[in-house]
């Protein structure tokens, strides 16, 4: 028993070719213009700007039953996108062939004038703009009515109107530079920046006379390490518990006490 192929569903082809068309024209107009436009623009005022006069380029060949617009939003189903694949893949000198040509300076006159008059599918312009109105009218806050109880006894206050657009989050500047290293003034120096002199340990030498004489047996000091050496800054206020001889507790929490109530 042979099991006939299931064929994929129109969804997973169709972005296939979305896919692919746009990496064809996006590929094509960074090729064409040597790097200084990245994507294809197709809302009107915009291809006038960065495909014409930008780049100095027109698109040929769309299928004039089809808007000129993104792919994303091309409609008509599978079929279209079909369409203009095949346009695509024609070969060179095909009148249909879906390509790139030089702008003439009619081209360029009538998109610097009048951006709608160099549109690849201008009688589909009122068309387009209804989609963009639609769009742009969803996209907006519709108000809500919600109703309002009073938390003690469950009673109705009323009804509060509530938006279900978003609050705008505060645009903050992102830094760039996490995990590098900082700018410096001396970085656009053009000669190799010297290395700070460092003046290393500034204090008095100070050697323990006697530390060789430590007994090795069980680890106490000679007689020796009894002798009394100066300091470079002498203890002048030194307050010592009654371990050592002083007036103060062992315990500090007793002794923080009983200094506020001596000043209290």
């Amino acid at each position: 028993m042979s099991l006939k192929r299931k064929e994929p569903p129109h969804s997973w082809e169709g972005g296939e070719i979305k896919a692919e068309m746009q990496g064809c024209l996006n590929g094509d107009i960074y090729r064409r213009s040597h790097g200084r436009q990245k994507r294809m623009r197709y809302a009107p005022q915009y291809y006038a700007l960065d495909i014409v006069l930008g780049c100095g380029l027109v698109i040929a060949g769309w299928p004039q039953d089809i808007p000129f617009t993104d792919l994303s939003a091309v409609g008509g189903g599978i079929d279209t996108l079909r369409e203009i694949r095949r346009r695509w893949y024609l070969p060179d000198g095909d009148p249909e062939k879906l390509r790139f040509e030089p702008a003439s300076r009619e081209d360029y006159a009538n998109a610097a004038h009048d951006p709608e008059s160099v549109h690849p599918t201008p009688q589909h312009l009122p068309e387009l703009k209804a989609r963009a109105a639609a769009a742009k009218a969803r996209a907006q806050a519709l108000p809500v009515e919600s109703d309002v109880y009073d938390s003690r006894n469950m009673r109705r206050v009323g009804r509060q109107s509530t938006s279900t657009m978003p609050e705008p989050k505060a645009w903050t500047q992102q830094r760039q530079d996490t995990k590098k290293r900082r700018a410096r003034a001396s970085d656009m120096e053009t000669r190799v920046r010297k290395k700070r002199q460092t003046t290393g340990v500034t204090s008095m030498p100070f050697v323990l006379q006697g530390a060789d004489k430590v007994s090795g047996g069980d680890g106490e000091q000679g007689s020796d390490s009894e002798e009394a050496y100066t300091l470079d800054d002498p203890i002048t206020d030194f307050n010592l518990t009654r371990s050592f001889g002083g007036e103060l507790s062992d315990d500090p929490i007793k002794d923080a006490s009983d200094s506020k109530r001596e000043k209290a």
